[in-house]
């Protein structure tokens, strides 16, 4: 059995990330849950009890996301790039048809990018991609025969 590689920094950094979105975004269903009762009484464009869902979702997502990732699953590879840009996307949906008057933040929209280009590589750069086929749930196995457990 080949020894375990150490993880890169870069992984480590996407892990971290990932895991402080999942966080923010629990943040954010514990605030919509503390008030919600007082939010329930204001005129607002987007249904508090629908905002609470959608937090809790991406919650859920990239806290299993960073878990994914610690676990070295193979399929976080592309995941996590495709639920960042998604969740961009998201963000973006939400202030086009909630907040009218509020202007699109064009150097939130570039840092996402950035964030999103920067995952895409750690997670996919030479170092990573050995990392990743390193571990004992993925790889090949003693006869040389590639396997993955779920």
């Amino acid at each position: 059995m080949r020894p375990l590689r150490k993880r890169p920094i870069s992984v480590t950094i996407v892990i971290v990330g990932v895991l402080f979105i999942g966080a923010i975004n629990l943040w954010r269903v514990a605030g919509l849950l503390r008030q919600m009762n007082m939010l329930l009484t204001l005129p607002l464009t987007m249904d508090p009890r629908l905002q609470l869902a959608i937090a809790s979702g991406w919650a859920i997502l990239f806290g299993v996301l960073g878990w994914m990732v610690w676990r070295f699953r193979p399929i976080t590879r592309w995941l996590v790039p495709v639920a960042l840009a998604l969740y961009t996307i998201a963000r973006l949906l939400q202030t086009v048809f909630f907040a009218h008057d509020m202007p699109i933040n064009s150097a939130e929209l570039i840092l996402s990018a950035a964030i999103i280009a920067f995952s895409w590589w750690a997670l996919n750069r030479p170092a990573a991609t050995s990392w990743f086929q390193s571990h004992p749930t993925t790889g090949t196995n003693r006869h040389g025969q590639t396997r993955t457990t779920p």
